[in-house]
């Protein structure tokens, strides 16, 4: 790949939403973009295996561990968008109500199989919390895990009937309902940030690219497709 003409992207899963839905139509550059979606954990291994990204989309947490790796330098770091965790059903599936720790406890049991995924915040967290609310036995063994992708995409094959994500990847897949955020005792917020990587091989087009991805109308997208402003 000639890294000179295309702008290397390894980015979360959890702002695709917006990147699929025409974020990019107004940019310049987009056909000298390349895009690799991954969970955090996986762009995480892949930067350790020594794999080349010029500009990398990822948890706050994670992008001050490659900033004391000296991967990255603060000063080419800049907050993009907060996600929130959510859940979905299959189209037509009665949604459950979880609009309180109980009822969202006892949806998460009464599931024939719950989707989460192994290598993203939001499986990390619900695996934490089902630790925490004593119901992590009841509903393991019959959980339909992915190491990373979107869960909603198991309510449309059938190996699952409730599906745990982050909202702005349930709103990636067509075809689910989405019935709600995690209460509000139970809600956890997932900051990220874009970065340029030390070893960008086009700065001048990398600094466009997340000067872009900044403005008001870039905002607005992100803000219809289940994400945060920050």
């Amino acid at each position: 790949m000639n890294h000179a003409k295309t702008l290397k992207v390894f980015s979360t899963l959890a702002v695709r939403a917006p990147f699929d839905r025409g974020v990019l139509a107004g940019y310049e550059h987009e056909s000298d973009l390349s895009f690799e979606w991954s969970p955090t954990t996986i762009i995480e291994k892949k930067l350790s295996e020594g794999l080349h990204a010029d500009v990398v989309i990822a948890t706050d947490d994670a992008i001050a561990g490659m900033v004391r790796q000296g991967l990255i330098k603060p000063e080419n770091c800049f907050k993009l968008a907060t996600a929130y965790f959510g859940v979905a059903v299959p189209k037509g599936q009665t949604p459950p109500d979880i609009a309180t720790k109980q009822g969202f406890l006892a949806a998460l049991v009464q599931a024939r199989s719950v989707a989460y995924s192994l290598g993203g915040a939001s499986g990390i967290y619900l695996q934490k919390i089902m630790a925490e609310q004593g119901v992590l036995a009841l509903v393991e063994p019959k959980a339909t895990k992915i190491a990373q992708g979107f869960t909603g995409e198991k309510l449309l094959t059938g190996e699952a009937d409730l599906a745990v994500q982050q909202m702005s990847e349930l709103m990636t897949v067509e075809g689910i309902t989405i019935v709600a955020g995690f209460p509000d005792e139970l809600q956890h917020l997932t900051p990220f940030t874009i970065a340029v990587m030390n070893d960008c091989t086009d700065w001048a087009r990398a600094q466009s690219f997340i000067h872009y991805l900044l403005t008001e109308p870039c905002r607005a997208a992100y803000a219809s497709n289940g994400l945060m402003c920050r």
